[in-house]
């Protein structure tokens, strides 16, 4: 299962806020926000499946924990991480036009 902090990291990869997350997921904004801040202990794993898919189809993936290392994300490859940086500086270009 992921967690709330692997979701916010993975958030963060992509420079997403929450609406852009449910809006590529279909999950509901109030039940990703609920998730990360701690308000729900679970989620269900219809739900969980939906956000590692949207997710993934941006480049991200998600990393176990093993006995070396913690969970986390991470970039499937590198033309994932530069497709995501030339969509987050065009975002901050349109911004501040």
């Amino acid at each position: 299962m992921i967690t709330a902090a692997q979701i916010r990291a993975a958030r963060g990869l992509l420079d997403w806020k929450r609406h852009q997350l449910s809006k590529a997921s279909g999950v509901p904004h109030s039940t990703i926000a609920d998730y990360e801040r701690g308000r729900t202990s679970s989620m269900l794993t219809e739900n969980a499946g939906k956000l590692i898919t949207a997710f993934a189809t941006e480049g991200v993936e998600f990393v176990d924990a093993s006995a070396q290392h913690g969970s986390g994300v991470h970039w499937k490859d590198e033309q994932s991480e530069r497709e995501a940086a030339i969509k987050s500086a065009s975002r901050v270009k349109t911004a501040r036009s």
